[in-house]
């Protein structure tokens, strides 16, 4: 009986400890954290998190919030390797808890946290400062100095570092608790154990700011060819338009995107048949083309078109637009300076052809006095000055029409009649 009744104090003692101490700490301690459920959530979150902004919000809400410091950083290795600086303030949305701070790389607490590679509390500095001395170490006197010193100047407490591939890339910074309570045991693993997993986190949003920023670059280069480019998938949908093609087509890519070149410009039209010849596996290298905007802008062209393969298996159509407008624009330039030098060349066989004309008609003038009365002469001049006029105005109307700039029309002919002329 008495050890049932032993066994039985025991079994039931246990669940009445836990009991007591969780309502002792609801009553002494009611802003305590259950450090294991926020372990637990905490590391669920910081696993999903792929975006930077996302990551300082959570530390913020974190240590903020959930902790209850009095404040929070989070600094990165800035790109030129010589200072850690605090995550923009732009990105953090409860500004009351977050804090700016600005290190050199030559600080002493990132000096401490390189060469120890482990967490700075301040209030270990003193114990620390005490020992160095009994140890007479010099250099770790002057460190640790150095060390306290900084930290007074800057005001936060606790400094954990981040790691990268052996490298110092960030500082997870904690300030004091706002209850004035002192850091537990608990408290400070509950940090390093965080700290570690922001470090992971860390790379991941590393990574995918990279990402981001080659897709932008790449891009920034897609959108400022100066050839217009369009791809589409195996079914002919197409997928990417840069902002020549949407020039040279008369479309803009939100209308474009998801949508078949048949749909959007038409079966006949010259980039649908170059994307069918694409899929089928043909290529098409050069070829000039025209076609018409909606506002009747007429569009002249190369069309390049080749299939996108991947693993020797067609994937979709690349197709690329050269704008022929400003060539031929250049080309009628130099047609006309052509005609110009022409000119000049036929200058003076021009006026050899407009003086004998002219001297006809001033032998008559000067003739005109004499014989005013005399009707042969009165015939030839009426017959002479017309012809003679006629002559010089034919001259002159020929060489404005060579050198005037003409315009090309289209219109139906009989080819009959063409052969025809071309064989008499």
């Amino acid at each position: 009986t008495a050890i049932f009744t032993a066994i039985v104090v025991t079994l039931s003692f246990q669940p009445l400890l836990y009991s007591l101490q969780r309502l002792f700490e609801r009553w002494f301690f009611p802003s305590r954290y259950d450090y294991q459920i926020t372990l637990r959530d905490v590391s669920r979150e910081i696993a999903s998190v792929i975006r930077l902004a996302d990551l300082v919000n959570l530390v913020v809400r974190i240590f903020g919030r959930t902790i209850g410091v009095s404040e929070t950083s989070l600094l990165l290795l800035h790109r030129d390797g010589n200072r850690f600086r605090s995550i923009g303030t732009e990105l953090v949305k409860d500004l009351e808890l977050y804090r700016m701070i600005d290190l050199p790389s030559s600080s002493a607490i990132v000096r401490w946290l390189q060469d120890k590679r482990e967490p700075l509390f301040r209030d270990e500095i003193g114990a620390k400062l005490e020992r160095a001395e009994l140890e007479g170490n010099r250099k770790l006197l002057w460190d640790l100095s150095q060390v306290r010193n900084e930290l007074e100047r800057i005001g936060s407490d606790n400094w954990v570092p981040i790691f990268s591939k052996e490298e110092l890339k960030g500082m997870l910074v904690v300030g004091h608790k706002r209850s004035g309570d002192i850091y537990t045991a608990e408290d400070i693993g509950l940090i390093i154990t965080l700290a570690n997993q922001i470090a992971v986190a860390l790379e991941n949003t590393i990574l995918y700011q990279e990402i981001v920023s080659l897709k932008d670059y790449s891009e920034n280069i897609f959108h400022s060819l100066g050839n217009g480019v369009l791809t589409t998938n195996q079914e002919g949908t197409i997928i990417t338009l840069n902002r020549a093609a949407e020039n040279l087509l008369g479309v803009t890519a939100k209308l474009a995107l998801g949508k078949s070149a048949e749909e959007l410009l038409g079966v006949r039209h010259p980039v649908t048949q170059g994307i069918q010849s694409s899929l089928r596996g043909r290529e098409t290298t050069g070829t000039e083309m025209e076609w018409k905007l909606p506002n009747n802008t007429v569009v002249p062209a190369l069309v390049f078109s080749k299939p996108l393969v991947r693993s020797n298996k067609a994937i979709g159509a690349l197709v690329i637009l050269q704008d022929r407008f400003e060539v031929r624009d250049l080309e009628d330039r130099i047609r006309r300076a052509d005609k110009l030098a022409a000119i000049g060349t036929m200058a003076a066989g021009m006026a050899h052809e407009i003086k004998n004309p002219l001297a006809s008609m001033k032998v008559l003038i000067q003739l005109l006095p004499k014989k005013i009365r005399d009707a042969s002469f009165q015939g030839k001049l009426h017959q002479i000055l017309p012809k003679e006029i006629e002559r010089i105005d034919r001259i002159v109307e020929g060489l404005l029409s060579f050198a005037r700039t003409t315009v090309s029309r289209k219109v139906p002919v009989d080819i009959n009649h063409v052969i025809r002329d071309c064989l008499v």
